[in-house]
């Protein structure tokens, strides 16, 4: 990782993210696509001026800790440098300084939808050798857009890793509305998105010129989105799957077509039939989240989570927590929480509400829950009842 402006943006995402987390309501002090190399992550002797995040001590203690973590700081024992710096680019001075050529592992954050987020640690060696292996699938790209933050893995492996060895300038994105990106893309460009992002983009967007390449990961794209991209010009796009813990996996280009398998993986469960077991370069098994249903040879369907959990715009979620947080609300007696349909796959919840209490809105349990869930685990649609819906079998039905 040598070039300057790509340490900037996993910095600056990195912030981002803790800032979000810590103050649970976001950056709202200054929108993330104002922030420069300038932007001051603690005010100086002008308090509150504008261009800046308003971070405190405890904060710039906490957001120091979350770069350290990811870059291994320490490792050169340089993590403390960064607190004499106040803006995002002396942050990322102080990163380059120390990993310049001579970086060992990256360490990544799963979204903890499950609870406390997951560190994930890789060794240079792993990231690069993968990012090498997907280089001959885009034979012809000239430019990566990124359309996802820098500091997860996806976004890390496709939008810094890749882009470096391949030799790909990066444009950031992420601000920019549907109009913007169709009219600003051109031939040879690689489109790096995820599900939510290319709902909009093939539901808003318009025809894009030939040439131009989209790749999404963090959940399956709905079979009919497949087919609104390619009307709009999107030739080919490739679908990732994968997780922080292990890369990407495998890659389809069809929405009738299986995964098939990435290099550098192998199976641990035999020949055919289902199976969540997989080999990375002989190095040790890998216990995957979902089960695999083997088609043939080095391809395979998704056949449902182990855990349970749905993705909602690439994040995990867990119904169970979902509930459990929602009877936490003096208000609500009972609840129920499931995904919406094909088209519109967010949370939606049925909440009993208590005898007195009719007086709750479904904004206003929105908003309880901002501070207590991740954004995708809030329920964009609720039902307000006075008992959970029963068939005539007495059983739970369907609502």
């Amino acid at each position: 990782m040598n070039e300057q402006a790509q340490i900037l943006r996993v910095v600056s995402d990195l912030v981002e993210a803790q800032l979000a987390e810590s103050r649970r309501t976001g950056t709202d002090t200054l929108l993330r696509g104002d922030w420069t190399g300038q932007t001051r992550i603690r005010d100086g002797e002008e308090q509150g001026a504008e261009g800046t995040l308003g971070a405190d001590s405890l904060e710039m203690l906490e957001l120091g800790a979350r770069v350290n973590q990811f870059f291994h700081l320490h490792e050169w024992g340089t993590e403390e440098n960064l607190l004499r710096f106040r803006t995002l680019e002396g942050w990322a001075e102080v990163v380059g300084q120390t990993i310049r050529d001579d970086w060992r592992s990256l360490t990544f954050q799963t979204s903890g939808s499950s609870g406390v987020p997951k560190r994930v640690t890789h060794d240079r060696e792993r990231l690069e050798w993968e990012a090498r292996s997907w280089m001959s699938l885009f034979e012809g790209v000239r430019r990566c857009v990124s359309l996802v933050p820098a500091h997860h893995m996806y976004g890390y492996q496709w939008t810094v890793s890749l882009p470096e060895l391949a030799g790909w300038p990066v444009v950031d994105g992420r601000f920019w509305s549907v109009p913007r990106l169709v009219g600003e893309m051109r031939p040879g460009d690689l489109v790096v998105g995820f599900p939510l992002r290319w709902e909009l983009i093939g539901r808003y967007g318009e025809k894009v010129p030939d040439g131009v390449t989209g790749v999404s990961s963090a959940g399956a794209l709905r079979d009919s989105l497949w087919g609104q991209l390619r009307e709009k010009g999107w030739g080919r796009m490739v679908e990732i799957y994968g997780s922080t813990e292990t890369g990407g996996i495998g890659w389809r280009e069809r929405e009738s077509a299986g995964y098939r398998l990435a290099p550098g993986w192998s199976r641990a469960d035999g020949e055919d039939g289902r199976g969540d077991r997989l080999v990375w370069r002989d190095e040790g098994t890998v216990e995957l989240m979902d089960r695999l249903d083997w088609r043939q040879a080095g391809e395979f369907r998704l056949a449902g989570r182990n855990d349970g959990a749905v993705k909602v715009g690439g994040t995990l979620v867990y119904f169970g927590q979902v509930e459990s947080t929602l009877r936490e609300h003096p208000a609500v007696a009972d609840c129920r929480v499931k995904a919406g349909e094909a088209d519109d796959a967010r949370v939606r919840a049925f909440v009993v509400v208590r005898t007195g209490e009719q007086a709750l809105t479904a904004q206003a349990l929105m908003r309880w829950l901002s501070c207590r869930l991740a954004a995708a685990a809030i329920p964009r649609q609720i039902v307000f009842g006075t008992a959970l819906p029963v068939d005539g079998n007495g059983k739970e039905a369907n609502w």
